[in-house]
C-alpha cells in the first residue's frame, strides 16, 4: 500500500511515508469517486471537504482574566489576525457552521465559499475546482443548490452536533488549565516523554466513556481527571478540532437548473478523515501558539465594546 501510494502522490509530499509500525488502519471508500459501480450517463460526483475547526467556546474557569476574550470570541475569529492581512480575512465562524439552524449553517457555508483559505475544497469527478463559488455542471451554477444540500446533510447527520460535545467534553479545561497537568505529569513520570500508544488511546477513551464524559452533563472539572488522563483527552480534542468532514453527492448537470432550494437529499457518502493523534512534545506549543492568537487580537481590539460576540 505505501508503494501504490507513493507512486500517487503529489510532487510536495513525494517524502510522505505511511508509517509501518502501526498495526490499526482504515479502510474507507474513495470519497472523489462515483458512489455507484456503474455511474449513470450524464451523473457527476461532487465531494466537497470541510475543517469545520473548533466548534464551542470555553467556558473554563481557570484561564487567566487578560484572556477572557476566549469565552467570547472563537479561536477561529481571532486568529484570522494572526494569519491574514485586513483584506485577506474570512467572515466564516466555525460557531455558526456547529448550530443547529438552518440559516447559520447556509450563511457559514457560503462564507467559507467566499473565503476558502484551507478550510473548504470542491472536486468534480474527482478533479479540485479553484474557487467553490465557481463550481458548474455543464455551464450550469451549482454552488447555491450545493450549499443548501450540504445543510441539509449536515443537520440530518447531526455530526458536527457530535462533534462539538466531544471537542468540548474532550476540553472543559483549555489549555491554560491543562498545562499544568502535563508539566506535574512528566515530573511525576505519570506521562513519558515518548508518544502515547495505541494502548493509552484505546485506556483514554474507555476511561471518557466511563467516567461520563459522552453525557450531555460531562466535564473534566466534574469528572475530576487525574492528569494523565485529562492531558490526553485534551490531545483527543485537539485531533477533532483539525480533523476534515467529506461529503460526496450524486449530480446530474440537468437536474441543477431553478432548484437552488429543493428539498429532497440527493444520495450521499460522508466520512471523517484527518484523525492522526496529536503529538505530546507539541503541549508547550500549544500554549504559546493559542497565547500568541490572543495577544495579536487583543492589540488589534482593545476595547471589549470592538471586539466579536461569536454566538454558540
Amino acid at each position: 500500500i505505501n508503494e501504490l501510494a507513493a507512486e500517487a502522490r503529489p510532487a510536495h509530499r513525494a517524502d510522505t511515508q505511511i508509517d509501518l509500525r502501526q498495526q490499526v488502519g482504515v479502510l474507507m471508500p474513495n470519497m472523489l469517486t462515483s458512489l455507484a459501480p456503474t455511474p449513470a450517463l450524464g451523473m457527476h460526483t461532487i465531494t466537497v471537504e470541510i475543517k469545520p475547526k473548533w466548534g464551542f467556546l470555553t467556558q473554563s474557569q481557570l484561564i487567566s482574566d487578560e484572556n477572557s476574550v476566549k469565552r467570547r470570541v472563537c479561536r477561529y475569529c481571532m486568529h484570522q489576525y494572526t494569519k491574514h492581512d485586513v483584506d485577506n480575512r474570512s467572515a466564516f465562524c466555525p460557531l455558526d457552521l456547529f448550530s443547529n439552524s438552518y440559516t447559520r449553517v447556509v450563511h457559514a457555508l457560503d462564507c467559507l465559499a467566499l473565503s476558502p483559505q484551507n478550510n473548504i475544497r470542491v472536486f468534480v469527478d474527482g478533479q479540485l475546482i479553484s474557487a467553490p463559488l465557481l463550481l458548474s455542471l455543464e455551464g450550469v451554477p451549482l454552488w447555491d443548490e450545493l450549499k443548501h444540500t450540504l445543510a441539509r446533510i449536515i443537520l440530518a447527520e447531526r455530526i458536527l452536533i457530535k462533534l462539538k460535545h466531544l471537542q468540548r467534553s474532550l476540553d472543559p479545561l483549555d489549555i491554560e488549565g491543562v498545562f499544568p497537568k502535563y508539566q506535574r505529569a512528566i515530573e511525576s513520570g505519570a506521562l513519558a516523554d515518548e508518544e502515547p500508544t495505541l494502548d493509552d488511546w484505546i485506556n483514554t477513551a474507555a476511561e471518557f466513556r466511563r467516567s461520563g464524559g459522552l453525557c450531555d452533563h460531562g466535564s473534566g472539572s466534574e469528572r475530576r481527571l487525574d492528569d494523565k488522563q485529562a492531558v490526553l483527552e485534551f490531545l483527543l480534542s485537539t485531533v477533532l478540532k483539525d480533523i476534515s468532514i467529506m461529503i460526496a453527492v450524486e449530480q446530474m448537470a440537468s437536474q441543477s437548473a431553478g432548484r437552488s432550494t429543493a428539498v429532497e437529499i440527493p444520495e450521499y457518502r460522508i466520512a471523517i478523515v484527518d484523525t492522526e493523534p496529536k503529538k505530546l512534545s507539541k503541549m508547550q506549543a500549544y500554549l504559546e501558539r493559542y497565547q500568541q492568537i490572543v495577544s495579536n487580537y487583543l492589540r488589534s481590539h482593545p476595547d471589549p465594546e470592538t471586539q466579536k460576540q461569536c454566538q454558540e
